[in-house]
This record gives structure tokens, sequence and C-alpha cells, in this order.
């Protein structure tokens, strides 16, 4: 599984010859543009595989997209990503930059490259720029003023609890550094997180509405592991997240959802928080397992599919969809198996 997914990161096209990523490849129109949050993504994954296996190509593959965020997309000026390398300059994402800054942490914690912990060290620092007046953080800001962009009822476009997984750039980097500024701000965010927990999965009653709102709810699940004090909140979110998905499945499903949902529920059985039920996890790890191609050349070999419409694959092979997929199959694997499922830091 991990060489298949391995060897579509690196072969397929999805990664371009500078090292940038493509958010996915569509069967018939071919890769969307370039994104720095999906590059970040790939770093962490690469650099995931490369300490699985120990091979030294994920290595080279994370150390060359981490090269193009650090020379054609991080702009030392604003202290920020855009999310997309392009002109006139893009906006920039709260939860994109948090994302890339754990990326360059996690190859950081491999080959102990100063550039990359300044790197993620200053553009914490400049995630300051997000903050609204009545201390929550905005989605988006634009560059170069830093002016907030209007939000919207799309989740990506509104504070909420699911920005707590880009907030753990400030704990890891805080942590790394002793630095006492940024852990406080993770405090403060992990806060408001839990304000708005209870609020976050109320929509339209929209299908695609609801399963998109609850990939970014996993997010604020996927964080909570790091404060077990909150394990009740975290046992109940996985309890309402998992109710959610078996709801909407059969019209609309996401495969980042299924694994996201799987990797918390090893986590947190692994950290004490609740008992994995190894019935429904094999049933879990089954399903995901059907959205990796196992034919289709190079393009979608090994790759994992986006996910279903009306029982449908849908056309589309996702990087993220992969990383999540893989990674939750040897997580839930090695832990059946009396293993370590991983760290949390490990989480990509």
């Amino acid at each position: 599984m991990i060489a298949d997914a391995g060897n579509w990161f690196l072969t397929s096209g999805i990664q371009n010859s500078d090292g940038g990523v493509a958010r996915y490849r569509h069967f018939d129109s071919g890769n969307l543009p370039v994104s720095t949050e999906i590059t970040g993504y790939t770093v962490s994954t690469l650099c995931w595989f490369y300490q699985i296996t120990g091979k030294k190509k994920y290595l080279d593959g994370a150390e060359l997209s981490a090269k193009f965020l650090l020379e054609k997309a991080w702009h030392p000026e604003y202290s920020l990503f855009p999310f997309e390398v392009a002109s006139p300059l893009p906006d920039s994402y709260f939860f994109d930059c948090g994302i890339i800054i754990r990326g360059l942490l996690a190859l950081w914690r491999i080959n102990k490259q100063q550039l990359l912990l300044d790197v993620a060290t200053a553009c914490a620092y400049g995630m300051r720029q997000f903050q609204a007046e009545d201390g929550r953080w905005h989605p988006i800001i634009s560059l170069p003023h830093f002016k907030p962009q209007p939000h919207s009822a799309k989740w990506s476009r509104e504070p909420g609890c699911f920005q707590l997984k880009a907030a753990l750039a400030w704990l890891e980097v805080g942590e790394l550094t002793n630095d006492p500024v940024l852990l406080t701000w993770f405090d403060k965010a992990l806060q408001q997180s839990l304000e708005s927990d209870s609020i976050f999965l109320v929509g339209s009653g929209n299908n695609v509405e609801y399963m998109n709102r609850l990939h970014a709810y996993c997010y604020f699940l996927e964080a909570l592991l790091k404060r077990p004090d909150h394990g009740k909140t975290l046992a109940l979110g996985m309890e309402k997240a998992s109710k959610l998905l078996d709801h909407l499945a059969p019209k609309f499903e996401r495969s980042d959802v299924c694994a996201q949902l799987l990797r918390v529920q090893v986590m947190a059985s692994q950290i004490g928080i609740a008992q994995l039920d190894s019935v429904a996890a094999n049933a879990s790890a089954e399903r995901l397992a059907a959205y990796q191609f196992s034919s289709g050349g190079k393009e979608l070999e090994g790759g994992f599919g986006f996910g279903r419409s009306a029982g449908a694959i849908m056309p589309m092979v996702n990087p993220v969809s992969t990383a999540f997929g893989a990674q939750a199959l040897v997580m839930f694997h090695r832990y059946q198996a009396g293993g370590d499922a991983g760290r949390l830091t490990d989480l990509i």
C-alpha cells in the first residue's frame, strides 16, 4: 500500500518537476493548478513514507517540495504563504499556512536544516495577521495589505473549530523553540474551537455541504488528540462524526473523511481516550481501501479516489485523500497487530 501510494506521489505527475503539487487530478481534464497547501501536505506525507520505509526517494521528494515552498512560494516580506504561486499575488489562508508549517517541521525533524525551522517560526508569527478584532482568526486575508476577505457560509471562508488543526503549527513550533507566546496562541485557538464545536455541523441539509463540513470537523478532532484532558469532547465528537458519515455516505462520501475518522479512532484508542471498536474499524478500513486505484496507468495507480456520489466513484484522484488513506490503513493495521500506530506529530 505504501509503495503504491508513494509511487503515485512521485511518478504520476501530481508533483511537478519543481516540487509543486496539484490540488488533484481529474480523469478527463488532468491536473488542477499547484496549491501551496497541498504541497505542504505532500512534504509531510513523503516524510512519513520515508520514516516508515527508510527509502531515500521519499525524502528526496519531500525535500523537492519543500524547496518549492521555500524558494517559490514563501514571501518573507509578509511572513506568509499565498495559496498559489501566481501574479498578481493571491490571497493567504490561515489554514494553509498552518499545514505548510507542519510540513516544514516534519522535514526538519529528519534533516535538521535550520532554514526549515526559521521559516516555520516566521510564518507562525506571520499568522497573527489573520487575527480579527473579536479575537478569532479570519480564514483568508489579501496580500500585500492583510485585508480580511468577507466571511461566508462556506466552511473554509468562516472561522470555526476546524482552524485548530492549523493552530497545531503554533503548538509544534512553540514546543520546539520553547516559545510561550505561540503556546498561548494555541491555547486561545483551542478555547475558541471548543466554543464553536456544537454549531459547526449545523447546515442547510445539503448532502455535499454536510460532508464537506464533516471533513473540516474531522480536522478539529485530529487536533483535539493533542489535548487528552478534553477526551470527553473528543469521544462525543467521534460518535457524532461517525453517525453523520454513515447517514450521508449513500448519497455522497469523501474518502478523506473515512480516513480522518479512522485515524482519530485509532489514535484516541492508543492514548486511552476511547476504546477502538475493532469490528466497525475493520469495516471502515475495507471501505477505505476500496478507494485506492489498482489500475489506470501511472496517473491513477496507487492514488486514492476523492469520493463517491450515489455509490459511483467520482472521476478525481486526490493527494490529500491518498495521504490520509494510506496513513489511516497503516496505522490501523499496525495497531490491530499490537504495534504502535505512530506519534501524534506524524499525523499528516
